[in-house]
Parts: structure tokens; sequence; C-alpha cells
């Protein structure tokens, strides 16, 4: 297959979107019995038609480094911040300069990840964490897989709700670099996490 072109692409994502719509709509679906019908008949038809067109991903999964102008194009794929994955919200993310430098990711859940009533699943609060706590070890040069995380929850994270994620990088030994992260929701620190990550050999 050819690279896919920037109008290709921008396609892309308006079909990502009305996916992520559409998952959003499908948890809190109210109708009547004919109109549900005609609903799952259009959601039967849509999903026949992706998948017939369903292969290898038409861009690259990851691109080397992160993109100060758009951090987010790094992982276009990632169930957290990508832009062409409908799992992801996505978290959108900015590369703050440090030292150390810093990842911050803006967000606002909605129906489809609730937990508790009215706030978010504590799971995908934790995904959240470990996605940009990598990224903020990416940034720091300290690149490697989680090797551990934990998550403090504070508060009940609100639905709905612009939170602010960020993320950096305390110190490093040897091979080991411990990441800290915060998440609020306006002034309200609504939890806390620490990471540590493995840092590839050179």
């Amino acid at each position: 297959m050819e690279p896919f072109s920037e109008h290709q692409r921008r396609e892309l994502l308006r079909v990502v979107d009305g996916v992520r719509r559409a998952v959003e709509a499908s948890v809190s679906l109210t109708a009547p019995q004919d109109a549900l019908t005609a609903l799952a008949d259009q959601a039967q038809a849509l999903a026949d038609a992706l998948c017939a067109r369903s292969g290898d991903k038409p861009i690259p999964r990851y691109h080397a480094g992160i993109d100060p102008a758009d951090p987010n194009a790094m992982l276009p794929f990632s169930p957290i911040t990508g832009r062409y994955n409908p799992l992801a919200p996505p978290v959108e993310i900015a590369l703050v300069a440090g030292p150390p430098p810093r990842i911050v990711g803006t967000v606002a859940f909605g129906e489809a990840y609730e937990g508790p009533p009215s706030s978010v699943h504590g799971s995908i609060i934790a995904s959240v964490y470990d996605q940009v706590l990598a990224l903020a070890a990416i940034a720091s040069d300290s690149a490697g897989p989680t090797a551990t995380l934990t998550v403090h929850f504070r508060k009940m994270t609100p639905l709905h709700t612009p939170l602010r994620f960020e993320a950096w990088i305390e110190r490093i030994d040897g091979r080991k670099a411990f990441a800290r992260g915060t998440c609020h929701a306006g002034e309200a620190l609504v939890s806390e996490a620490e990471g540590m990550f493995v840092r590839m050999r050179g």
C-alpha cells in the first residue's frame, strides 16, 4: 500500500472520531425498540464495512522521539493518547521544557470511562499515568519499559471535567529512572503516582 496522503489521514481521523463519538453515545443509549433495531442494523453494517477494509496500520505505529510541536504524534495508535485509536479519549500531550522536562496531559473523560458513579474508573487513571510517566522518561532520555507503577487516589476523579496530568523524572539511578506525576481537577489534587522505568541499554 502506498503511504497515506494528508487527505487520507484527515479522512481516517474523521472515521475514528465518528467511532469514538458512537462509543460514547452507546453507553447511555435510550430509544424505542424499532429505533434500536434500526441503529443495530446500521452499526453492524458499519462494522462490516470497516472490517472489509481493515489490514495493516496505514501509518507508522511509532515515531522516534517526542516532537515538541505535536507530542501526540509519537504514538498515533496509543489507547491513551492516540488520535487514530477510537479507544483513546485522547489525552492531549504537551512537552514543557525543564530541567527536568515535564509532560502535561489534558483530558475530560466521558461516560464510556465511568467507574464509580460520575467518576473515572481507576484503571483508566492508572493507564494515563503509565503513558505520561513513560513519556516523561523518554523526554529525559531515559526511555524504557515500566517496571513499577503506583497510583495514590486522593479523591474521586470526576467525569466531564477538564483534568491536568503532569509527569517528570525525579531521579536516575544507573539504569533505573524514577518518575512522579499528579492529576488535578481544577485546583483539586485528585491523584498522584510514581513509577520506575528500566532504561534501555545504549
